[in-house]
């Protein structure tokens, strides 16, 4: 009878177990999503054609599974038990690395030189931010790039056994090299941190405030202005404010908070309306302050030191106010592809372009928006015999009056750094060819899937239909390759 009992009990706490999940939905509501998770979308029973849904069952499923009640405890309980067991994350997205530091699972190929960009993207990466600084300085504008390093690049001692780490250079080491080649201006914030006390969250992907306020320093140094005092140098007590974007992915009904430097001088730029100018209500510590990872931020500083234009990631997140702040006025933009068009209005002083070591491979993979430089070609163009090149023109949607040229050709016809011209008109056709220089990187379109690609922002009056060539060189010599033209 006793063990009947038994029996009766665990197969009802069983039941119990299984019917909380979805039961506490009704109850309770559903579970939000944790740190960067995206749930699945509701489902419906019909498509927008009237059609029935014959996915709903599976959509389902999938939305129930990822809002049942209490998942994020159960998750964070089942997190704990893995990394106190076993030293195990149960994401696989978080490293769990040395004396409770969390790591990037992203990153994890750059910490061990795996999966590096090839010779011809780092190329296209540093021609790049050349082109970019050409063009800013034409229209008088201070250039800079830097790079805000992987946690685990600058703090590798509590990194966990991950592997082998290759014996050829890591991503931001050659892409150095070739910046120093092209005289790219680069604020080395791996170089400035190097030797100081720890400027990253452990919890957390990204620097802390007092690591913010060195990049702010370095940059600005970097770019010639002066911020005194530095923000760095001034006084700060430690709190425990801060949840770790990390933390929250392994533990997303966790509590704990972690250190963070709280300076004592406070930001006293506003905030304005970047469509017109208009000063709004709102400062840094305010309600109606933007959201920190807003697409683009416009703000106002009176007596700062002249306008910026920041094209910044998720490192600019903490960054931004402290530059916000040196400024009399500032624009910080998340967008991708890089808007250089924006310098054409002629309201920026100076330009920052911020990008975190795990991603510099969106370096080769979209080029920035501006018009293509005009060009001339120094010695003779010889026509390649053998060599297809073939591009995709699609009008522009961000640069009026310009089509986006978007292409690739064979790598065996080229050098490794080869220039990428492009040629319209002839002698023949009465008038001298127009040639104008391709970005060495994609264009984000369907056709790129090598590294021997090139994109190109074209005006339509000299576009117009016309057939075009590539112009390459190869041991010193030019030669023009054919392009065929595939409509999008």
């Amino acid at each position: 009878m006793k063990r009947k009992t038994a029996y009766g009990i665990f197969i009802a706490a069983f039941f119990i177990l299984c019917i909380i999940p979805s039961a506490g939905m009704l109850l309770f509501g559903e579970s939000e999503a944790a740190a960067n998770e995206i749930l699945s979308p509701r489902p419906a029973v019909f498509r927008e054609d009237g059609s029935f849904n014959q996915n709903f069952t599976d959509d389902l499923t999938s939305y129930i599974a990822d809002r049942f009640a209490f998942r994020q405890e159960f998750i964070t309980a089942y997190a704990r038990i893995q990394a106190a067991l076993f030293h195990e994350s149960s994401s696989e997205d978080v490293v769990l690395g040395e004396d409770g530091w969390l790591f990037y699972q992203d990153t994890v190929d750059d910490y061990l030189h795996h999966d590096t960009l090839s010779g011809r993207q780092i190329y296209g990466a540093a021609r790049t931010l050349s082109m970019m600084q050409q063009y800013a300085e034409e229209r008088g504008v201070n250039f800079v790039f830097t790079v805000a390093p992987n946690k685990n690049s600058l703090y590798p001692e509590y990194m966990p056994d991950v592997g082998s780490v290759f014996s050829g250079e890591k991503n931001l080491d050659m892409l150095k090299k070739a910046l120093g080649d092209y005289g790219v201006h680069y604020a080395d914030l791996e170089e400035a941190f190097d030797g100081r006390p720890v400027l990253y969250y452990r919890e957390d992907s990204h620097w802390n405030s007092r690591g913010a306020a060195l990049g702010l320093k370095c940059i600005t140094e970097a770019l010639g202005v002066q911020a005194h005092p530095w923000f760095e140098e001034e006084p700060y007590s430690a709190r425990k404010v801060h949840k770790g974007d990390l933390y929250e992915m392994l533990y997303p009904a966790g509590g704990e908070l972690e250190e963070d430097e709280i300076f004592e001088r406070k930001f006293s730029f506003s905030y304005r309306n970047g469509m017109t100018g208009e000063l709004l209500a709102a400062d840094y510590y305010s309600e109606e302050a933007p959201a920190e990872d807003s697409i683009r931020i416009d703000t106002f500083r009176e007596g700062g030191a002249g306008s910026l234009l920041m094209f910044r990631d998720s490192f600019g997140n903490a960054l931004y106010p402290f530059m916000a702040d040196t400024f009399e006025s500032a624009t910080f933009s998340r967008l991708m592809p890089y808007r250089m068009d924006w310098l054409d209005t002629g309201g920026y002083d100076c330009i920052v372009v911020e990008i975190v070591e795990r991603n510099l491979k969106n370096l080769a993979l979209q080029a920035p928006v501006m018009a293509a430089p005009h060009v001339s070609l120094n010695g003779d163009v010889r026509d390649a015999e053998g060599q297809t090149a073939s591009a995709e023109i699609s009008v522009s949607n961000d640069l009026p009056g310009y089509c986006m040229i978007s292409g690739v050709y064979d790598p065996a016809g080229a050098d490794e750094n080869t220039r990428i011209c492009l040629s319209f008109g002839t002698q023949e056709s009465g008038g001298e060819a127009l040639v104008y220089e391709a970005f060495p990187v994609g264009g984000g379109t369907s056709q790129q899937q090598t590294d021997a690609c090139f994109t190109a922002y074209i005006p339509q009056e000299v576009l117009n239909g016309s057939d075009f060539s590539v112009i390459l060189s190869k041991n010193g010599t030019l030669y023009s390759v054919p392009c065929e033209q595939i409509s999008k």
